[in-house]
């Protein structure tokens, strides 16, 4: 028997909005983009509230070059990139039962979802990222998913 286990992620430092730069190809963005996330070319983040354009990240700018690339050589699809302000991503560990409220975060961080749904805090700069932690030390901050060994943030 085969055992599966998660592709090993590495914190994204780049984040960028994509989105389908040609609506006549936007069946075949869909597609191409659904599968290249799968193959886990780049990570997708899901913002509450939002619509449209999708939230990626990746570790450096050319996997987002590498993307373009593919989905339109591969899906005939061409796309459009928008950096995001976001630098810094972080994965909320328990905080023994209290949840995060978007409130509790200062104006420019944001609360996500990372594609199995864990819960991220997005900031502008590590400066932000260490002034929440002194401001909620009831929480724990990891650079990695949760189940990953290695990256704990702590205060």
């Amino acid at each position: 028997s085969v055992l599966f286990r998660e592709i090993p992620r590495f914190c994204p430092e780049h984040l960028a909005y994509i989105s389908c730069a040609n609506t006549a190809q936007t069946k075949r963005f869909r597609t191409g983009l659904r599968h290249l996330l799968h193959e886990g070319v780049v990570q997708p983040f899901i913002l509450g509230g939002s619509s449209g354009a999708q939230l990626l990240g990746a570790v450096g700018p050319l996997q987002f070059d590498v993307l373009q690339y593919r989905l339109n050589a591969e899906y005939g699809a061409q796309a459009r990139l928008e950096p995001a302000q976001w630098q810094i991503v972080r994965w909320v560990k328990d905080a023994g039962g209290k949840a995060l409220q978007e409130d509790m975060l200062m104006s420019d961080a944001r609360l996500a979802q990372d594609a199995a749904g864990r819960q991220v805090i997005l900031f502008v700069k590590e400066w932000d990222c260490a002034y929440f932690l002194k401001q909620h030390p009831e929480f724990s901050l990891s650079t990695f998913p949760p189940g990953t060994i290695l990256g704990t943030v702590k205060p």
